[in-house]
């Protein structure tokens, strides 16, 4: 049995991806799971590699979407997007620029609300 927040994740992380495709990114890679650490999206543009993640909600009721990635989320995305890169070695992505992007969707009204935020993490 689906529950209903699962559902509105799955048809974020969709209208994420045609957001992306209609600003212009290549997807290279949908719900990648590797040692356990899910990247929403995986996507190019130019010559950086964006590991995306996607927050739907309702409303904004108890905060927005990006609110909800935390620290220790944001930690988990980089070794995620590490996990990839060790996965997919070749000299395409080496001299890619990489970033951590958050994608907040609000669909409660009706329409989508979509905020990309681009850059939203760095390694240290």
């Amino acid at each position: 049995m689906k529950f209903k927040w699962n559902y509105s994740g799955k048809e974020g992380e969709e209208v994420a991806v045609n957001y992306l495709i209609e600003k212009g990114y290549t997807i290279i890679e949908t719900s990648y799971n590797k040692i356990g650490i899910e990247i929403d999206i995986i996507a190019e543009k130019d010559d950086t590699i964006c590991f995306v993640e996607v927050k739907t909600r309702k409303s904004d009721d108890y905060g927005f979407p990006e609110e909800f990635v935390n620290i220790k989320k944001g930690k988990r995305l980089i070794r995620g997007f590490k996990a990839f890169l060790a996965n997919n070695k070749n000299d395409k992505y080496e001299d890619y620029y990489k970033q951590i992007d958050i994608i907040s969707i609000i669909y409660g009204s009706g329409d989508y609300e979509i905020e990309h935020i681009e850059n939203a993490y760095e390694d240290e």
